[in-house]
């Protein structure tokens, strides 16, 4: 792969973790918590009967809820973090960085064009990105830390 050493013309999808993982709205909290845990992934997107996201549950959100003793009574819907952010994949990888930072979120929901779920870009992806930019690593095959 050609090295690409103009910074601006970087997308998000180059550093993307493609989540072919995520819930929907009522999948229980328990459903939840074991798939997160069994995937060692701390984000996941929550969709509607469209496969559209309408949320996004984190590690924190299901901290929040950990110790309720009606905790199973609870659905992805009544946890997770409603209308999430979401840029389509060809966003500057950027203006997407600075998303998160201006909204003090952990994860963006990156999108294909047709407007379904491509995958999530995290804090953890924003940091492999400064590193391959600082290294000047950036367009080699590097192995990426992925981190949803």
């Amino acid at each position: 792969m050609k090295k690409n050493t103009d910074f601006e013309n970087l997308t998000v999808e180059e550093y993307t973790t493609p989540s072919p993982i995520f819930v929907k709205a009522d999948a229980s909290i328990t459903t939840v918590m074991k798939e997160m845990q069994k995937r060692e992934i701390r984000h996941l997107p929550v969709v509607n009967g469209e496969g559209m996201a309408i949320g996004v549950i984190s590690e924190r959100d299901l901290a929040s809820v950990s110790t309720f003793a009606f905790k199973a009574d609870l659905k992805a819907e009544d946890v997770m973090t409603p209308d999430p952010i979401t840029v389509n994949y060809h966003a500057s990888l950027l203006d997407s960085a600075f998303l998160m930072a201006e909204n003090k979120i952990g994860s963006l929901i990156v999108n294909n064009d047709e407007g379904n779920i491509y995958g999530i870009f995290t804090s953890t992806d924003a940091i492999n990105a400064l590193i391959e930019v600082l290294r000047g690593d950036v367009g080699e095959d590097i192995p990426h830390i992925h981190d949803y």
